[in-house]
């Protein structure tokens, strides 16, 4: 396999080959297309054959070179060449693993404006070389020029996977580091190879803004681009998709990605790939956010589908990934068991997977089981989960600055916090808080942000009301410097803690102002019935009407937070329309109006028993109201029949 990323150095190599080899076969991938085998069968081949076109090729066709792979090394026992831009070679490897297990890159060629082709000297070795056809390998001197310019792309492509191994690390600050350095080393004439990966690594590292403008630069020279690979152009809209996602751009997230996966099926011709199962993951996880619960379960069963349909089993990667995000989507809609069923699933494939629990995979399927726990009121088994989930990415990165071991510690500090232990908490945050600010290497990133925000909730548990708003406020302020904008969904969550803060503090109207602000961007990004976040905020929003003594808004606005919550779950017997019911029982029982109060209790106590236990204080709220309601009911009765 050869890597020559410009047309002229494709020619250089086509030119300089025809010299040393005297019978050399030339075909065009195009030539081979979805039945290589039928093609070569009966072809008089010269000493070597040299495949050219890679970068036109689809992903049907280098499947077929998979599938005929033995057949076609029978048919052809001369040594393959392979010549071809980065990208489709690439591609060729991600399609055609088991072709490519016959196959070795060893070089890269460069020609440059108005120069030869440099030296360089290429191993080439048959494709059938472990078959014991071709045994040896030969080398070929390339003669001309004395500076290896291979030698220079060779430098890059070491640069580049010393980049993925930082960020396998989780050292992303010093993978940063070294790419920023690569692109700076560039001549105007080099292609810049590393554009794309440095979008990937500022999307990590949660920088949107740098990887939205990256991003936009590689899709304008991908598009001028003549042999960029549709499945390479479909990978692209995916990335930029899921920035547009973090950026808080879900209508043209959700655009590009319905366009990526388009891309994606025409790319396969209507076959199920692995890109085509992703496209429906990331486009699953969009909906997800936008409170689309049922199209988000829709495409990340049919991604499910289409891995265990490739792979022929739900034993793979693919398959555990869209398993796992179900269980997001479950946990959203209410069913915490089937939540837990597929987390548990996901964590089992996984195992057999990787055949060890010691995987980065693993630590984050445990921290989101861990949440559906917390949310059963399981406070000591999440809390397992995440310490065992911390353990492991401690243990698989070799240190704790890493992001996932901050999340984790994040996420198990809500879990202290709801046990009591205020402390705890706080300890956990500022780690988590410290240990973000040395992978990113900066304050200005949404999970610095995330950690804030969370710090102000323990400080408003201790009584530091005027901390947590400190907290809330810079929060906000990183929110908007980072997305770029006040409509974000994150910077909604945060003015909706805020309002909680203020109401803590006596300022109703202040309160009242802040929600009403984080009920205009929620609807603005999710429309005004369709998210569970408008139906939040409108319970909140009663709530301090409520304590405002503006009873008949409080009323209808609850009424109001019922029916959202209705369109987004599909039926009333989910645990947060239950927990509205109680609230808005107490309500109802305050203006003296009990038979409707007992109607809603009676609904949502069962269901709050079923979910959470006799323990839990919703449950016991809904016990405690509806004892009071039903003595309510007794003592009139009593009283009619003794007049």
């Amino acid at each position: 396999m050869v890597r020559a990323d410009t047309p002229g150095a494709r020619a250089a190599f086509e030119g300089w080959l025809s010299e040393q080899v005297a019978a050399l076969s030339t075909v065009d991938f195009d030539e081979l297309g979805s039945d290589p085998l039928a093609r070569l069968r009966g072809e008089q081949l010269g000493e070597a054959l040299l495949v050219t076109g890679l970068e036109g090729r689809t992903d049907a066709a280098f499947r077929a070179l998979n599938v005929q792979r033995d057949l076609l090394i029978e048919v052809a026992p001369v040594p393959w060449i392979l010549l071809g831009h980065h990208q489709g070679l690439v591609d060729l490897q991600q399609v055609a693993p088991d072709f490519c297990d016959l196959v070795s890159v060893h070089v890269t060629v460069m020609a440059l404006p108005d120069e030869p082709l440099r030296r360089r000297e290429l191993a080439w070795m048959s494709i059938n070389a472990h078959s014991g056809v071709f045994s040896r390998v030969q080398m070929i001197g390339v003669d001309a020029a004395a500076t290896p310019v291979g030698d220079r792309y060779g430098e890059m492509a070491a640069v580049l996977e010393r980049v993925r191994e930082l960020r396998v690390a989780g050292d992303l600050a010093g993978a940063l580091r070294s790419i920023e350095a690569l692109r700076s080393s560039l001549r105007a004439s080099e292609s810049d190879v590393a554009l794309f990966e440095h979008a990937e690594l500022l999307n990590a590292m949660g920088q949107l803004g740098g990887a939205r403008e990256l991003l936009d630069q590689w899709w304008i020279a991908a598009r001028r681009d003549p042999g960029m690979a549709p499945s390479a152009m479909a990978r692209g809209a995916r990335l930029l998709g899921e920035v547009m996602h973090g950026l808080g751009d879900l209508a043209g997230a959700r655009r590009l990605l319905e366009h990526a996966l388009e891309r994606q099926i025409a790319a396969d011709a209507g076959e199920k790939t692995d890109g085509t199962a992703a496209s429906h993951h990331a486009l699953g996880s969009v909906l997800h956010t936008q409170g689309d619960l049922v199209g988000a379960r829709r495409h990340l069963e049919r991604s499910l589908e289409i891995a265990s349909s490739i792979f022929g089993t739900d034993v793979h990667a693919s398959a555990a990934a869209p398993l796992h995000e179900l269980g997001g989507v479950l946990r959203a809609q209410g069913d915490l068991e089937g939540a837990r069923r597929h987390l548990e699933r996901s964590l089992e494939i996984k195992a057999e997977i990787f055949g060890t629990q010691i995987h980065a995979s693993v630590a984050a399927s445990l921290h989101e089981l861990a949440s559906v726990l917390a949310t059963q009121g399981d406070l000591e088994g999440a809390r397992r989960h995440l310490e065992h989930s911390l353990e492991i990415d401690v243990e698989v990165f070799g240190t704790e600055v890493h992001p996932s071991v901050a999340i984790s510690l994040h996420e198990l500090a809500g879990v202290v916090e709801k046990q009591g232990d205020l402390e705890g908490a706080r300890r956990r945050l500022e780690r988590s808080l410290e240990i973000k600010a040395e992978v990113y290497g900066t304050q200005l990133h949404p999970e610095v942000a995330a950690s804030l925000h969370s710090l102000a909730s323990v400080r408003r548990g201790q009584g530091d009301l005027e901390g947590a708003r400190r907290h809330l406020e810079r929060s906000l302020k990183i929110k908007a410097e980072v997305f770029g904008t006040e409509v974000h969904p994150d910077v909604a969550v945060s003015l909706h803690e805020l309002a909680g803060v203020l109401a803590a503090q006596g300022d109703l109207d202040g309160a009242s102002r802040h929600l009403e602000r984080s009920l205009q961007i929620n609807q603005q990004i999710f429309g005004a019935t369709a998210h569970i976040f408008v139906a939040i905020t409108l319970r909140s929003m009663a709530g301090v009407m409520t304590a405002q003594g503006d009873l008949d808004r409080a009323t209808e606005t609850y009424e109001r937070a019922l029916i959202v919550a209705l369109g987004v779950h599909g039926t009333p017997d989910n645990t947060w329309t239950c927990m509205t019911e109680v609230r808005f029982a107490d309500l109802l029982l305050k203006r003296g109006q009990p038979a409707r109060a007992q109607q809603l209790l009676e609904h949502a106590h069962p269901i709050l028993l079923r979910a959470f236990g006799p323990a839990n204080a919703w449950a016991m709220e809904a016990s405690r109201l509806l004892r009071f309601v039903s003595g309510a009911s007794s003592r009139s009765n009593e009283s009619g029949e003794m007049g």
